[in-house]
């Protein structure tokens, strides 16, 4: 018989077929295709063509097709078994898993190389086992690009599968885009796409806003804003989701999307485009994700009554910032300062070019610098806190070292409290001053005392902007914001106490007055420490400054008055 002729007539191919069987791992994705294909055609010709018009009895050309459609679910159980495993967490009876596979989903599976190559790659496969045994782990899979290709692609064919009959039924191919990218927003990352599903379904899933980098390996400005928008991922988590897509990987989504130039974002909420703009600017970036990342209070809740007072709180547009710089001036004397002979040597030339961007350099400078040579790189920070590039690096201890490495220079000092006022300007970075107030406050307080004028008013400056934040009502209902909150007040009523300087006694009077402002504990509080007894005092002693006369006098009648 031709089909005898075709599978037994040559020993060797026995023999390789063999081999095969034995070793089914060394079987490429060529050959397994060319055997479901070959397979086929066999089936067909033999069924259709030859037998047919051969007269050869009615059941015969069935009965062949039934031999040829065994032998076929032999060679795929062969080769396809090991995939099932590894999918479904365990072995499943193959007729099961055929009936859930069409013809042309095994063909296309075992036809694309990319998959073969993988699925017959140990390391990718038991991350496929393990994040079948516990799909909760896809976060931790988000940035392997081997495992999310394959995961891509078997989705992209529909290959979603269940069980029938005695096996137990396994587990589906878990969707881990559902999850992912709010478990990274956790995280601080940036999600990594690898196909078009994946984007889709996060897009349209995300409750949080979902920034999308176009980006590509070959892009000299892509990589020039990377660091910022890392920096943005960490600094706006749980607040923004932010997906890197790389064109030249995913052409089909860079098409759908019209992505002319890079970098371009696109800024997603709950499934629509809302925004988008094109080019490194880390600034423009920030100040978007900013405006849009902010979660929308109801329009039910009703507007709180305006304050009855002229002087207190003190209002958002009296947060101080300082935003200018001479940068010409702060270079000359970086320079001036690293050659000295008693600096040592930091900065090299190529230091110099990139001075902005290299945090290490920040580092050996805070580190080997006299405090009197610190003057210029504490003001080049406040200039840079403002800049995400810098955001993940801010933390509360490195705040507070450069804040207490500059306390022995007037200059320095002045800068470093700059600085720290500045980190109020961002949302987010004003929570990490909030939840962070002990540590930042310790490092500061040494200032108050300081017999320079302009450094105790710019401690006081610090103080003014805690106390403003603390009148947004997010941010306040935090636990680290309320105990921060007593703090703050604790730490004004003594230094009320102990300050002659009438215009820190103006500046803590305003605080306090916002800090008791509708909120029944630190009223109570207030009055435990005798505040009322302390501003009256102060009223009386500068009876001539009118300004402090009108503030004590609001602060005394917001304390005793239950009802504003």
């Amino acid at each position: 018989m031709r089909a005898q002729h075709i599978f037994e007539s040559d020993n060797e191919a026995q023999a390789r077929k063999r081999h095969r069987l034995a070793h089914p791992a060394q079987i490429t994705g060529a050959e397994c295709a060319a055997s479901v294909v070959r397979s086929h055609a066999i089936v067909a010709e033999h069924a259709a063509q030859e037998y047919a018009g051969a007269g050869a009895p009615a059941w015969f050309a069935p009965a062949l097709q039934a031999q040829l459609q065994a032998q076929l679910q032999v060679q795929l159980q062969v080769q396809l078994q090991p995939i099932c495993t590894a999918f479904f967490g365990h072995t499943v009876e193959m007729d099961s898993m055929l009936s859930q596979m069409d013809p042309q989903t095994i063909t296309a599976i075992m036809s694309d190389p990319d998959l073969m190559r993988l699925m017959s790659n140990p390391q990718v496969m038991a991350k496929v086992q393990q994040l079948m045994a516990d799909p909760s782990r896809a976060a931790e899979f988000m940035n392997d690009p081997d495992l999310m290709l394959l995961m891509e692609r078997m989705r992209s064919l529909g290959v979603n599968p269940g069980g029938t009959g005695a096996a137990p039924a396994p587990a589906p191919i878990p969707n881990p885009w559902a999850s992912a990218a709010s478990s990274s927003s956790v995280k601080n990352e940036v999600v990594a796409v690898y196909g078009m599903g994946q984007f889709n379904e996060i897009v349209r899933t995300e409750k949080l806003l979902v920034v999308v980098d176009f980006t590509a390996s070959w892009c000299g400005p892509c990589r020039h804003i990377a660091p910022a928008v890392d920096s943005l991922a960490k600094l706006y988590a749980g607040k923004a989701v932010f997906l890197k897509v790389d064109v030249d990987k995913n052409r089909d989504i860079a098409q759908a999307k019209r992505i002319a130039s890079m970098p371009t974002f696109h800024f997603y909420k709950n499934g629509d485009l809302v925004e988008e703009f094109s080019g490194a600017n880390a600034s423009k970036l920030e100040s978007t994700v900013d405006r849009l990342a902010v979660v929308e209070v109801p329009k039910s809740e009703p507007a709180a009554a305006p304050s009855p007072y002229a002087t207190i709180p003190l209002q958002a547009a009296e947060l101080a910032t300082f935003q200018q710089c001479k940068f010409d001036v702060v270079k000359e004397k970086i320079i001036e300062f690293n050659d000295s002979p008693d600096c040592g040597l930091v900065l090299n030339d190529a230091d110099l070019a990139t001075l902005s961007s290299l945090i290490d350099l920040i580092d050996r400078m805070i580190e080997n610098w006299k405090p009197a040579h610190l003057p210029p790189l504490v003001n080049l920070l406040r200039m840079a806190v403002i800049h995400p590039s810098l955001h993940a690096w801010l933390t509360s201890a490195n705040i507070a070292r450069i804040v207490r490495a500059s306390a022995p220079s007037n200059e320095a000092s002045l800068g470093a409290l700059r600085m720290t006022c500045n980190l109020f300007i961002r949302g987010p970075l004003k929570k990490v001053m909030v939840d962070e107030f002990d540590t930042i406050h310790e490092a500061i307080r040494p200032f108050i005392t300081s017999p320079a004028g302009p450094i105790r008013l710019a401690y006081m400056t610090v103080l003014i902007n805690y106390a403003i934040s603390f009148l947004e009502p997010k941010l306040a209902a935090t636990e680290s914001a309320q105990s921060a909150k007593v703090q703050l007040l604790s730490i004004c009523s003594e230094l009320l106490q102990s300050s002659s300087d009438v215009k820190v006694i103006n500046r803590l009077v305003l605080i306090v007055g916002s800090l008791v402002f509708r909120d029944t504990t630190c009223k109570s509080i207030a009055h435990s420490l005798q505040v009322a007894e302390t501003c009256a005092k102060a009223q009386s002693e500068f009876a001539t400054d009118a300004q402090l006369s009108l503030a004590c006098s609001e602060v005394l009648k917001s304390l005793n008055d239950d009802d504003n």
